[in-house]
């Protein structure tokens, strides 16, 4: 038996999107490392509890979830960083969702002069290139959204700030694209 269920999606950033705080877990999952690629319910119902706690511990919009320290994704959406001239997101496997967002925008990254890549990515390094500039721009990218710029990252009591809190120009302009 197949049960489809199909809502109407509001708009995620009524009245002007904001720049998003976003936690890093990295000791829970997001969903069953098997079940990550599969777009289910259970899925994001399993991220629901870490970020609903996080939201009302420490005032957060969103939770990045990083087992063992490796960038998976948030509890909503794909994650991707931007360098100069380059576009890194975390490489393909079962634990995390193929989203459509993600290939669509890695595409039109190519399109638009950028260098893309797929790999492994350990958030200390995320946040240490952070701090030193290496990364200028990080946002989240997903169906209902398309995509939310971070502004801060928090983890261990440290508020990383990301591009002075503001929607960066590779983001904006790989949005208007998108949505063009």
């Amino acid at each position: 038996c197949l049960v489809v269920l199909a809502s109407p999606v509001g708009d995620y950033f009524a009245g002007g999107a904001k720049p998003l705080k976003i936690l890093i877990e990295e000791h829970a999952q997001r969903c069953a490392p098997h079940l990550g690629v599969v777009k289910t319910g259970g899925n994001y119902a399993a991220a629901m509890g870490p970020t609903l706690a996080a939201k009302k511990t420490f005032g957060v919009d969103q939770v990045l979830f990083c087992p063992g320290g490796e960038v998976q994704e948030t509890g909503a959406a794909n994650f991707l960083l931007i360098k100069p001239g380059h576009i890194l997101t975390r490489s393909l496997d079962s634990t995390f969702l193929h989203g459509v967002t993600r290939e669509s925008l890695l595409v039109l990254a190519k399109d638009l002069g950028l260098t893309t890549s797929e790999e492994r990515i350990d958030f200390h390094e995320v946040l240490a290139d952070i701090e030193r500039g290496r990364i200028t721009e990080v946002f989240g990218m997903g169906t209902g959204a398309v995509i939310a710029p971070v502004a801060r990252l928090g983890y261990e009591g440290r508020d990383i700030l990301v591009n002075g809190g503001e929607p960066g120009p590779v983001a904006r302009r790989l949005f208007d694209e998108l949505t063009g």
